[in-house]
């Protein structure tokens, strides 16, 4: 039976531009977007970084690490001020 006093899910806020995950980082945790809009890049670390996906509440990011345990293979980055929630793996 989980404890109601558990506090593992954490509320994180980023701001406009501000980098939730980046490229070739290890993370264990995961996030799931509860208000606002991210993009999720490639190719950070160079001149011409290519967005793969826009994504918004309801979307979890940064959960494939969790499963393999390699880096992150891209970069999330907040489009407009975005709350999210942290899931630890």
């Amino acid at each position: 039976m989980a404890d109601d006093t558990d506090t593992t899910y954490q509320r994180l806020s980023f701001k406009k531009n501000e980098v939730i995950l980046k490229e070739g980082e290890l993370s264990d945790v995961a996030y799931l977007i509860l208000d606002g809009k991210v993009a999720v890049r490639k190719g950070d670390h160079g001149p011409n970084p290519v967005v793969l996906a826009t994504l918004d509440k309801g979307h979890v990011i940064g959960e494939l690490a969790l499963f393999d345990g390699s880096p992150h293979i891209a970069s999330v980055i907040a489009l407009e001020d975005t709350t999210v929630s942290a899931v630890p793996g």
